[in-house]
């Protein structure tokens, strides 16, 4: 009977455990310019483009920055800070238009590499002066190692950073190799320089359970299933 209950509140604690979750601020990388600056991600990271096991990649036109909450690209024309945070003084940055500008340059929206799943982030549009912008939308695709696994779209509202959350949709998928994102023009003079910025903070993300641990779990399902079996086949020969 001993060996019945502490079997079955291993099985309870083992059920109960929280996933594993992480939240990228991007307020502690190691070579961060000042919050007046737009810098590219590895010179903010050392060279690096991984943070917390989680790859930014890099695309042909574009590419993922940090950017300092006071960053104004031009005073003249731009009097309002470019980018807002959700948290902190740093969010992170990206031109992920899809499409081919005037000049026939290409763009295939921007990457990241990971198993990870996303459950939710704070995005939002640059402000180009005066609340301005030039992304009016955003499509985030889960990619897996055969294409895309889902998607979730929406509207980009504002400079002030709103929730997306993702966990719906992307709670529940398995095979997940990625992230990819798309924005869209806000106009043509911003499609005409292939230029549509998305603004991201505090990326959550939660760990796949490993092999190991879901073994652990299946092994002390059978071990349960196999004590109860006991139990009961030992009250029907005392009956």
């Amino acid at each position: 009977m001993v060996r019945l209950t502490g079997a079955f509140a291993l099985l309870a604690a083992l059920a109960t455990l929280p996933a594993s979750a992480q939240t990228l601020t991007f307020d502690t990388l190691p070579s961060e310019q000042g919050v007046t600056t737009l810098s590219a991600l590895p010179t903010a990271n050392s060279g690096s483009r991984a943070i917390s096991g989680i790859t930014f990649n890099a695309a042909v036109n574009s590419d993922w920055e940090i950017v300092g909450k006071q960053y104004v690209p031009d005073a003249t024309f731009s009097p309002n800070d470019f980018a807002q945070t959700h948290s902190g003084s740093y969010a992170l940055a990206g031109n992920a238009y899809v499409g081919t500008d005037s000049f026939s340059n290409s763009y295939t929206g921007l990457t990241l590499s990971t198993t990870k799943l996303l459950q939710s982030l704070y995005v939002g549009f640059d402000d180009d002066g005066g609340g301005s912008n030039d992304a009016t939308s955003l499509t985030l695709f889960a990619t897996g190692a055969s294409g895309d696994l889902a998607s979730q779209s929406v509207t980009l509202n504002g400079p002030a950073l709103s929730l997306l959350d993702t966990s719906g949709l992307f709670g529940s998928l398995t095979g997940v190799t990625g992230y990819r994102f798309e924005t869209t023009a806000a106009d043509a003079v911003n499609a005409g320089f292939g230029r549509a910025y998305v603004i991201a903070d505090d990326l959550k993300f939660a760990a796949v359970p490993e092999a190991s641990s879901a073994l652990s779990l299946g092994l002390c399902l059978a071990l349960g299933g196999a004590l109860l079996f006991v139990r009961r086949a030992r009250r029907s020969s005392a009956a």
